[in-house]
């Protein structure tokens, strides 16, 4: 199960397995998912991301590198 961010949103994501969406355009007809309509995708991810890390009490591990 996953939450959808797209672009092209449509039924077709739903009947993949999405169970929900964070958009800034209208509900696609056909929709019958979850649906949380936004004026700006990003700027909705960023506080839904902080707002998670800030009730996160585990430790951090950050892995940096690079292949070749």
């Amino acid at each position: 199960m996953c939450v959808c961010v797209c672009v092209y949103l449509n039924v077709l994501s739903y009947r993949a397995g999405c169970a929900g969406a964070i958009s800034s355009r209208p509900v696609p007809e056909g929709w019958s998912g979850g649906y949380v309509l936004v004026d700006d995708t990003l700027t909705a991810l960023q506080e839904l991301a902080a707002n998670v890390r800030d009730r996160f009490k585990g430790p951090v591990v950050g892995i940096t590198g690079s292949v070749g």
